[in-house]
């Protein structure tokens, strides 16, 4: 039986806007400095998902007007960590990346 030795050079880490992601964001950055690995960060949205989380009541979850305004919120939440994350990063002299992917459904 042979074993091949893996590097590991990227870390990825999922963001949903709680205080433990930061905690993991934290633990994350100190495994990647440890083996001078890349971060990526990705925050996922479903658009169903961002409506119903407002706790409005929304008659018609295809109102687009009312869809993009609370996506864009979002969006800019995933920003203020994004940048936080990165901040930290560069902090370790570590590399990182960002992704955001918006579902508009599912």
């Amino acid at each position: 039986m042979s074993f091949t030795k893996t590097r590991i050079s990227k870390i990825l880490i999922t963001l949903d806007n709680s205080e433990s992601t930061i905690n993991a964001v934290d633990y994350a950055l100190l495994i990647a400095k440890g083996l001078n690995a890349e971060l990526v960060a990705m925050h996922v949205v479903r658009t169903e998902d961002a409506l119903v989380a407002t706790n409005w009541l929304i008659e018609d979850l295809e109102t687009v007007a009312m869809g993009d305004s609370i996506l864009q919120k979002v969006k800019e939440e995933a920003q203020k960590w994004f940048s936080t994350i990165k901040q930290k990063g560069s902090a370790y002299g570590i590399q990182s990346k960002t992704a955001e992917i918006a579902n508009p459904k599912s």
